[in-house]
């Protein structure tokens, strides 16, 4: 049977090693996100704004590896993951360390040693499936792993309430869910927030 890592690149080899499911590193289209606006009460984050914000990380411009917390909200994990992806092999291309700290989180393992481990880690940490209907007890993992990961940067996946067509689902409060409401549900308190959505000809943008 032939390996996981056959036609794999370096990077990607190194990031299957941590966690990554090589069915996600083979998957293609990782450049073609659909950035869709977060709109919540005065808050206006656009497209724009967000596609930047994505676009610093990966360039440079704004440091991978060291303490941040991102939520993706979107309405297809497979999106986020994409995106998560392409943010830490950036991180492994660039640091200067030759064993670079990633690791791909799996909710349904809790990695014990890992929590008890009370040093700083410098690196990306992708916590890459929050479903929709979520259990507490992976929530709560989840969370366990955001607080053992001071110093590096967290992505967190998170799938927004959608319909069985996938289209957004409207809130209690009358509108449709968006990542904000998604970090208050998950009560978590990110840096950077971007949502993604499904991608079509007649996108609007703000």
């Amino acid at each position: 049977m032939k390996s996981d890592y056959t036609g794999l690149s370096k990077s990607n080899k190194y990031l299957c090693l941590s966690g990554c499911p090589a069915t996600l590193l083979r998957s293609k289209n990782k450049e073609d996100f659909g950035f869709v606006p977060i709109i919540q009460d005065d808050i206006r984050i656009s497209t724009q704004q967000q596609q930047e914000m994505y676009e610093a990380y990966t360039s440079g411009e704004y440091a991978l590896g060291s303490q941040s917390l991102i939520l993706i909200g979107c309405t297809n994990l497979l999106s986020g993951q994409k995106m998560a992806i392409n943010m830490a092999i950036k991180f492994i291309e660039e640091t200067q360390n030759p064993l670079p700290f990633v690791k791909w989180v799996h909710l349904g393992y809790k990695d014990w040693s890992y929590f008890q481990d009370r040093s700083i880690k410098h690196g990306v940490v992708v916590i890459p499936d929050i479903e929709k209907f979520i259990d507490q007890d992976r929530l709560q993992t989840a969370k366990d792993y955001i607080v053992s990961s001071t110093g590096s940067t967290v992505i967190v996946v998170a799938q927004l309430m959608t319909d069985n067509k996938g289209n957004l689902m409207v809130t209690d409060d009358g509108k449709f869910d968006n990542t904000l409401k998604l970090a208050y549900r998950l009560g978590i308190h990110p840096d950077v927030v971007i949502q993604l959505g499904n991608i079509t000809k007649s996108r609007t943008k703000i």
